[in-house]
């Protein structure tokens, strides 16, 4: 259930069994196991699992955000304590070990078999009513060994990086690229279209998890590049136009027409370096031919500063991605049609920095994990395009799928 502790910013494991911050792609800890039993038992003891839905991605909403139904009465008051505190969605309210939950346990279970046969022990009902104690109580006994067990065998053959599981967001007869998800995590929007990097399509806008996509730009045979990013506010998408030399454009979420935001300029996300203080950061042309860099400026493109700029001219720098704490930049780079590593380099723009990911390669998207301890790219060592990973500054990159298939499209890593 937490094959994931060691894979920040990535979703993995049994669905119905996952603790909220697994189920939310974040960071975990013992924590979660103790979170990932507590279904265990309350599956045991109430005959059904706390958390359910018509499709993994409902399932998924209602582990981080539906508390669990009570158990019935017939499950003593002591034993439901102990599994609601286990079930807790914020770890710090859960109990902060194995030993403290199976110390809980014990002691309700043993209050368990031993109250209902001092309170009726002469009578037939509270004989009938001393069984069914002793055995809930067992039951609660096996869970507490078998269960405890588990999770300590597991926690120590943990090792190998286990599969990811993926769920089907769109079914379009062509492509649906670029997908990125509004700040709010409720909607997703990508373009509809032939190509994971550039050519003719729509922007469309999704609600999370099951409503039908809605398409928001209509004019196909237009030229468009990705990736796509909602506005801070989640009103707006931008996405690039890629005739006449590319330029970036917005366009209301509920709706209208679009309006050019920055002229020659593409990949465009908006940024928030300083707390109040929204700024956009985009790839833009610097008047050399293809030579392009990456640049920060407000949206009128005011108090403009270079972030990189690749060395000669035919360096291209298309795409960046901020670091959760504002210090440095991924970037995907291209130099004379080829595709290169990724870059890490400060956003401060005062060192060109130092290339990332599997090298050589060709990397075409890059992601961080939410809390800035892992880089993501989409990268192509000579089998295909897959999804890298490396441990922030200077780990050693890791693979992270496999197979026949590539995962080439862009990443997105929620929070």
């Amino acid at each position: 259930m937490t094959e994931g502790r060691t894979r920040p910013g990535v979703i993995v494991g049994t669905i119905p069994y996952m603790s909220p911050e697994q189920a939310s792609g974040k960071p975990v800890d013992a924590r979660s196991d103790i979170f990932s039993f507590g279904v265990l038992l309350y599956e045991m003891l109430g005959g059904r699992r706390p958390f359910t839905g018509s499709t993994d991605l409902l399932v998924l909403q209602a582990v981080i955000h539906v508390p669990a139904d009570p158990l019935g009465e017939d499950v003593p008051p002591s034993l439901r304590a102990a599994i609601e505190k286990a079930l807790e969605k914020n770890p710090d309210e859960r109990y902060q070990s194995m030993r403290d939950l199976v110390v809980d346990l014990k002691r309700s279970t043993r209050q368990t078999i031993a109250e209902p046969a001092r309170a009726a022990a002469n009578s037939e009902k509270g004989k009938r009513s001393r069984g069914k104690w002793t055995a809930i109580g067992a039951a609660a006994l096996l869970a507490v060994a078998g269960g405890a067990g588990w999770i300590l065998l597991r926690s120590k053959s943990a090792g190998g990086v286990p599969r990811p599981e993926y769920t089907q967001l769109t079914n379009f007869a062509d492509s649906a690229v670029s997908p990125t998800l509004s700040p709010d995590g409720r909607m997703l929007a990508f373009i509809r279209g032939e190509s994971t990097f550039a050519g003719p399509g729509d922007v469309y806008v999704k609600l999370l998890p099951n409503d039908d996509p809605v398409q928001v730009t209509h004019d196909p045979a237009s030229w468009k590049q990705g990736p796509v990013a909602f506005s801070a506010d989640g009103n707006r998408i931008a996405f690039t136009d890629g005739g006449n030399g590319g330029s970036t454009w917005t366009v209301p979420v509920l709706g209208g027409e679009p309006t050019m935001l920055v002229g020659q300029s593409s990949a465009l996300s908006w940024i928030e370096p300083v707390p109040g203080q929204r700024r956009v950061m985009f790839s833009g042309l610097v008047g050399e031919g293809i030579h392009m860099g990456i640049f920060q400026s407000t949206e009128s493109r005011s108090d403009s500063r270079t972030v990189y700029l690749p060395a000669g001219p035919n360096g291209m720098a298309h795409r960046s991605f901020l670091s959760p704490d504002h210090r440095n930049v991924l970037v995907v780079e291209m130099d004379l049609g080829s595709w290169q590593p990724c870059r890490l380099v400060p956003f401060d723009g005062s060192t060109p920095g130092f290339r990332v990911g599997p090298q050589p390669a060709q990397c075409t998207d890059a992601a961080w994990s939410p809390d800035g301890k892992w880089m993501y790219m989409s990268a192509n060592t000579g089998d295909g395009y897959h999804i890298w990973r490396q441990r922030y500054p200077d780990g050693t990159p890791e693979r992270v799928t496999s197979g026949a298939t590539e995962e080439g499209a862009r990443l997105e890593i929620e929070s």
